[in-house]
C-alpha cells in the first residue's frame, strides 16, 4: 500500500509509519497531498472477509485522531467489497469531525477501489503483483496498444468506416474485454500490514481506467450477446 498511496498522492516522500510493535495511531502509511504538500493523508490497511462495520470504522477513526500533526484525510483501505453503507457512514463521520479539533476527511477504499487505483499506476502494479515481470509488462503494453487501435477505429465514425468494419471492431473489443483477467486480492490476506502480496495475483492486471472508450455504447455483436458485461 506504500507504493499505491505514493502514486495516488504523487508524493515520493510517502512513508510506512513506524515499525511492528510501535503505536501507530491507526495509520500504516502516510504522505502529503495537494499544492505545497501541506495536507497529511493517513491510510490504514484492514483485512476483512466481510463488510466493514460502522463500529470498526469509528474505532479506526478515533485512533487516527491521535496522529500528529493532525491528518487532513484518513483512508481505510480494506479487502472487503465496496459498500455504499460504509461510504455513507464515512461521510457522516467526516461531517461530525468538522466540529472538532480534528476536522479531517474520512473515506473507505473497498477492494474494487484498490483495484481501480492500482490499475492506474505501473509502479503500484509492480508492488502489488509478485508475478510481474518484463514479459507481463510487454504483454500488457501490447494489449493496451491493440485496444487503443480498436478505439481509434470506432472513433473514425464519419470518416468512411462502414458497418461491417464497425461490427468487426465491436467483436474484437468485446472479445478482448471478456478475456482480460480482473486483478485479484494482492495484499493483507494473512496480515494487516500494508504489504504482503498474495502469490495468486495475476500478471494480467489491466489498466482498465486508461482505456477511455465507453464500451456500453458499442453495439455488442450478436454472437457475443450472451456474455454478461465485465464490471
Amino acid at each position: 500500500m506504500h507504493a499505491l498511496l505514493a502514486c495516488v498522492l504523487g508524493d515520493p516522500r510517502t512513508q510506512i509509519h513506524g515499525r511492528s510493535g510501535q503505536p501507530q495511531h491507526g495509520v500504516d502509511v502516510w504522505g502529503h497531498r495537494g499544492r505545497g504538500k501541506r495536507k497529511i493523508v493517513g491510510l490504514q490497511c484492514k483485512k476483512s472477509s466481510g463488510k466493514v462495520t460502522d463500529e470498526e470504522l469509528k474505532f479506526e477513526v478515533e485512533k487516527a485522531r491521535k496522529f500528529l500533526p493532525t491528518l487532513s484525510e484518513f483512508i481505510l483501505a480494506t479487502t472487503a467489497p465496496r459498500d455504499a453503507k460504509i461510504q455513507s457512514t464515512a461521510r457522516q463521520i467526516t461531517r461530525a469531525l468538522q466540529r472538532t479539533n480534528t476536522p479531517f476527511i474520512v473515506s473507505v477504499w473497498g477492494w474494487e477501489d484498490i483495484e481501480d487505483h492500482v490499475a492506474k499506476y505501473e509502479l503500484a502494479w509492480r508492488a502489488f503483483d509478485p508475478t510481474y515481470n518484463s514479459f507481463a509488462q510487454e504483454a500488457h503494453k501490447d494489449t493496451i496498444a491493440r485496444l487503443r487501435a480498436i478505439e481509434h477505429q470506432l472513433k473514425l465514425g464519419n470518416s468512411g468506416v462502414g458497418t461491417d468494419r464497425r461490427s468487426t471492431s465491436a467483436t474484437d473489443i468485446w472479445s478482448a474485454r471478456a478475456n482480460l483477467a480482473r486483478p485479484v486480492r494482492c495484499f493483507g490476506r494473512d496480515s494487516d500490514q500494508p504489504k504482503f502480496p498474495d502469490p495468486s495475483c495475476s500478471a494480467a492486471l489491466l489498466c482498465r481506467s486508461r482505456f477511455s472508450v465507453d464500451l456500453e455504447s458499442v453495439k455488442r455483436p450478436s454472437h457475443l450477446r450472451w456474455q454478461q458485461p465485465i464490471p
